[in-house]
């Protein structure tokens, strides 16, 4: 599952009137996905990131590496909240996503890149 699959624009207005949706409440990542979903601005919709999925699929394909989706400045750290949107998100390989976790350094953008 990636973070696309909570760009849901009804759990997030509830959310915001502080009525949290049922099959929110019932599961073990709530919070996690309490802060997905409210890191989708209301105006993006799930086309917009159509061309990452499909990116990733393709690089996957590619390589036979499983890669995740990566919040750029993270959607919680100490220092920043990032948002979900087409230009915070990068496609990087599950080891790199893994070891990065939520930490945000401004100098980390690109020092995954393998040139």
């Amino acid at each position: 599952m990636s973070v696309f699959d909570y760009l849901l624009t009804k759990s997030k207005l509830k959310i915001m009137a502080d009525e949290t949706p049922f099959w929110i409440n019932n599961n073990a990542k709530r919070s996690f996905i309490r802060k997905c979903v409210l890191s989708f601005p209301l105006w993006i919709k799930t086309k917009d990131f159509q061309f990452l999925i499909d990116e990733k699929k393709r690089i996957e394909q590619e390589t036979g590496v499983k890669h995740h989706f990566d919040h750029i400045i993270p959607l919680t750290s100490e220092r920043v909240s990032g948002l979900s949107v087409p230009c915070n998100i990068q496609i990087i390989p599950v080891r790199h996503d893994m070891a990065k976790g939520n930490k945000y350094n401004p100098d980390q953008i690109g020092m995954f890149d393998e040139d």
